[in-house]
């Protein structure tokens, strides 16, 4: 359980380890900082025996501004364990992402098992300090911005089915524990259900707003 806190700024951040095992599941918490490329998985190789959860929520002492956000690994191959969701990211808060992947980067990334991209975004922490931007969209005032969203992998193929759900939740509950309703998705360009360059070889699942209720 890797949680970041107070954080300036890092060029990449792995939940797992570099070319070695890890034996239970992994869950990192980014609630701060600046980031070019964050993963959930391995970097190079090694085996994960667990799942893998990775949740954005901006509480800590700077604004998160990530390039890439990835649920899988770099160049490394993950096997989530039989019947469950894996990788997982939830994105509840931020400044900026550039791009979301449910899946991993590079060939060697390949990820065996359901890849799951939840955004469902309150105000961050740094949000009402950003200075407003009068030509947006007034949501840029209040979410942070994510340009485009991958329920699979970038040039890394997923062998199984992908799950992308964005604004579905009607209340969101933070990593600090406190729950709210769901304020809304900035998101500023493209919504793909699978990957880039990259193959998904079960169903994809594209899900945007909550599903309706019937009488």
């Amino acid at each position: 359980n890797l949680t970041i806190l107070c954080v300036d700024e890092l060029g990449e951040i792995y939940g797992g380890a570099r070319a070695a095992d890890i034996n239970r599941d992994i869950v990192l918490n980014i609630s701060s900082g600046k980031y070019r490329k964050v993963f959930g998985g391995n970097n190079i190789s090694g085996k994960i025996n667990g799942t893998i959860t990775v949740n954005v929520d901006e509480t800590g002492c700077h604004p998160i501004v990530i390039g890439e956000l990835y649920g899988g690994g770099n160049q490394a191959r993950y096997e989530a364990p039989e019947g469950k969701e894996s990788p997982v990211v939830n994105v509840i808060s931020c400044t900026s992402i550039g791009t979301v992947f449910g899946g991993g980067y590079g060939e060697g990334a390949l990820v065996v098992g359901s890849p799951y991209v939840h955004i469902d975004m309150v105000e961050g922490d740094w949000s009402n300090r950003i200075k407003p931007n009068t030509t947006d969209h007034p949501w840029d005032n209040k979410l942070g911005s994510i340009g485009t969203v991958f329920g699979g992998g970038n040039a890394a193929n997923v062998e199984g089915g992908t799950n992308v759900n964005i604004g579905t939740k009607k209340d969101i509950k933070r990593t600090n524990g406190e729950e709210l309703p769901v304020q809304g998705v900035n998101i500023k360009g493209n919504v793909y259900g699978g990957g880039n360059q990259a193959d998904v070889t079960g169903k994809t699942h594209v899900q945007v707003g909550p599903t309706p209720t019937t009488n």
